[in-house]
């Protein structure tokens, strides 16, 4: 229960969804989504060196995956066949970190 409560804590703190809420896209363009299990070897990450995570960020988000899994989806973008990750660079690297494939 306690570290439900922290979870919880550090959902607000960085103003994700919180567990078990509905996640609402305030973006005002329209876009065909899918959501589906990719390997993450498989992302491309085209501006991974144009700037620095977090590390902060990527521990808790770290700990919230391994509690609760993945609540907000990484974005990608499916171009001739390859995959390439705009967002979600501290989700990325979570589960680099975290050594999970997909």
């Amino acid at each position: 229960e306690l570290v439900k409560e922290k979870l919880r804590a550090v959902h607000e703190q960085y103003k994700w969804p919180s567990p078990g809420s509905a996640h609402t896209n305030t973006s005002s363009r329209t876009r065909s989504a899918l959501t589906k299990e990719l390997p993450v070897a498989d992302i491309r990450r085209p501006l991974g060196q144009t700037r620095t995570n977090d590390p902060k960020k990527v521990e808790a988000l770290m700990e919230s995956i391994q509690e609760l899994g993945l609540q907000e989806p990484i974005d990608v973008l499916e171009y001739d066949g390859h995959y390439y990750g705009f967002s979600g660079c501290h989700r990325y690297e979570a589960h680099l970190r975290l050594g999970l494939e997909n």
